[in-house]
């Protein structure tokens, strides 16, 4: 997992880093300024945790800054700092003293459970690609290789069955054929035979 860490006090960044070295499937990714977000605009993030404790930038307007770039990024805040309003912005999680093992522990496994639930993962041609549920319209099966499809109309393939995509996505997603896996979201109305969508 790929976590961006925005934090500008060097003892508190370097507990972090142990903590993030002792969990083998996690990659942290530091940032001590918020101009610094193009350096790591190649890799997509899971999640970015943001001090709310700073003296150069508001922690709200920062989350709002990186949502723009990682739209499907979860945003967890952590540290005491009651100046800003962490609710105008939607996060996942809010840690009051992250570098405690169990509240670090307890924060992974927020945005473990976030990632499951909103973004899909599929790799294609050796690239790894990750869509949130909300941006697909429909996945489409054409023997081993899915076709997704975004709100776009952007189309990417993949080798799976659809009945293991089906798994994956869940409830939000509505199988009205061997063939399709529609996104509930989009769907405008269902007959016997026909369904239409908003696209």
């Amino acid at each position: 997992m790929q976590l961006l860490l925005l934090e500008e006090n060097e003892l508190l960044a370097a507990n972090l880093v142990k903590l993030a070295d002792k969990t083998p499937d996690i990659v942290l990714n530091r940032i001590d300024d918020i101009s610094e977000i193009e350096d790591v605009k190649s890799v997509k993030q899971d999640a970015v945790l943001i001090d709310t404790v700073s003296k150069h930038y508001n922690p709200v307007e920062a989350a709002q800054s990186i949502k723009k770039r990682y739209r499907e990024i979860a945003v967890v805040f952590y540290g005491v700092n009651d100046e800003f309003d962490l609710y105008d912005i939607e996060h996942v999680y809010y840690s009051r003293n992250i570098v405690n093992e169990d509240n670090w522990n307890k924060t992974l496994q927020k945005i473990r459970d976030y990632v499951a639930a909103t973004v899909f993962y599929f790799s294609s041609n050796r690239l790894y690609f990750r869509v949130r549920y909300d941006d697909i319209l429909y996945f489409e099966s054409e023997k081993r290789v899915c076709h997704l499809t975004d709100k776009t109309g952007k189309i990417y393939d993949f080798y799976k069955k659809l009945d293991l995509v089906a798994e994956e996505v869940g409830d939000s997603f509505f199988r009205c054929s061997k063939s399709f896996l529609l996104n509930k979201k989009y769907i405008r109305s269902v007959s016997r035979d026909t369904v239409v969508m908003e696209n």
